[in-house]
């Protein structure tokens, strides 16, 4: 179960619109910065596959100025 946590630069004037459409996809949750132009996007995905499907997903959206991996794993946790 791959989970990572990015820091992203929405391209100028585009922060609300790209909080909302990480909003429209299952594998993210985002926080907003409170004192700068700067979200927190964390992703946790099924497989290795469905991760490769979400970067292509991220990459294809145009309000991501930069997109930086912060964090990543690909452990199974504990049952």
């Amino acid at each position: 179960m791959p989970i990572c946590s990015y820091l992203v630069t929405p391209t100028p004037g585009s922060m609300e619109q790209l909080s909302l459409k990480f909003h429209t996809i299952p594998e993210c949750e985002v926080v907003p910065s409170t004192n700068k132009n700067l979200l927190l996007l964390l992703t946790e995905t099924e497989s290795d596959d469905h991760e490769k499907e979400l970067q292509t997903t991220l990459k294809g959206i145009p309000e991501i100025e930069c997109l930086a991996l912060s964090f990543a794993s690909n452990e199974e946790l504990p049952k």
